[in-house]
């Protein structure tokens, strides 16, 4: 967590907050963060079902289909998790300009 800090602390914000891809770019990257955010609330809401053995099962789908574990909707959000922060720690290297004379990106 005090990494974390420390590298937000280091970022230059007035050159990210002028320029003009970086705020288009925001804009999509906030989007896919409220699918990302569903994607931990239902797994949240799947183990309290869960736990509380209320039949989730039978109050999402009617007939005799396939609905997975709550493992599995954390698996899913984990996944889209690591898959959101890595992209967009490189969106946002790019945008600061560190990586531009890298030739293997």
């Amino acid at each position: 967590m005090l990494g974390i800090i420390i590298v937000i602390r280091q970022l230059n914000y007035s050159t990210l907050s002028e320029s003009d891809t970086y705020l288009t770019r925001f804009r999509i990257w906030r989007g896919a963060s409220y699918f990302i955010f569903f994607n931990w609330v239902v797994a949240i809401v799947t183990l309290l079902w869960t736990k509380m053995r209320v039949n989730y099962r039978m109050v999402l789908i009617e007939d005799d289909t396939y609905v997975p574990k709550y493992q599995a909707f954390f698996q899913t959000a984990t996944l889209l998790s690591a898959i959101y922060l890595i992209l967009f720690a490189i969106s946002l290297i790019q945008e600061l300009g560190i990586i531009e004379n890298n030739p293997f990106i």
